[in-house]
């Protein structure tokens, strides 16, 4: 009877051991995978917000007050006001002249017209580009499409999608709305616009 006792009391103690370590190999796994959640929810700086400058930063609150007034707008004569007083704030925001300087933003498009000249549209935020023309009809008078062989053309063609990337250039000047804008809408003009772009570099990010 004493050995059947030691022998019950042994198969317990090793069930307990059993089920404590059991536990613990539960928790450490559930405290792995915490952090490793956590690890892979902490978002990466954005190359493109981070290194904005200033007159960018200006520039895209000028065009966003614009969208967001438009948004609001009951007829579109309200939003012919959101566009003239969007027009002045970009304005306001290149005061320092038609040419940029190492400007951010994300690729949005790469192609070529019929004639093989290099067609681009960056993404500087949501619903805002500037863009060559795509069309050597169009482009008269702006000279925005990249020649073939050039170092520009041979840069930019190397480049993707979605790339992010610094560039530098000059807006096409218009009397009437400041700058050249490509839709074709006065919708299309404010909450999406499709600002015209003369591009002298462009680097990735």
């Amino acid at each position: 009877m004493g050995l059947l006792k030691k022998w019950w009391f042994w198969v317990i103690v090793v069930v307990v051991i059993a089920a404590i370590s059991n536990s613990g190999n539960e928790n450490g796994g559930e405290s792995s995978s915490t952090s490793s959640s956590s690890s892979k929810s902490e978002s990466k700086p954005d190359p493109v917000t981070e290194n904005r400058p200033a007159d960018e930063a200006a520039f895209i609150a000028a065009v966003q007050e614009g969208q967001t007034a438009a948004e609001g707008a009951e007829n579109d004569m309200q939003k012919g006001a959101a566009k003239a007083n969007r027009d002045k704030a970009v304005c306001a925001a290149l005061s320092g002249g038609m040419q940029i300087s190492n400007w951010t933003g994300t690729i949005a498009d790469i192609d070529s017209n019929s004639d093989g000249k290099g067609v681009l549209s960056i993404k500087l935020a949501n619903d805002i580009h500037v863009q060559t023309w795509n069309n050597a009809l169009s482009d008269i008078g702006s000279d925005t499409l990249m020649e073939p062989g050039s170092d520009l053309f041979n840069k930019v063609a190397g480049m993707k999608k979605k790339m992010a990337v610094t560039f530098s250039g000059s807006f096409i000047q218009d009397d009437d709305s400041c700058i050249d804008e490509q839709s074709l809408s006065l919708d299309g003009k404010i909450k999406d616009p499709e600002f015209t772009f003369r591009f002298t570099d462009v680097n990735a990010m």
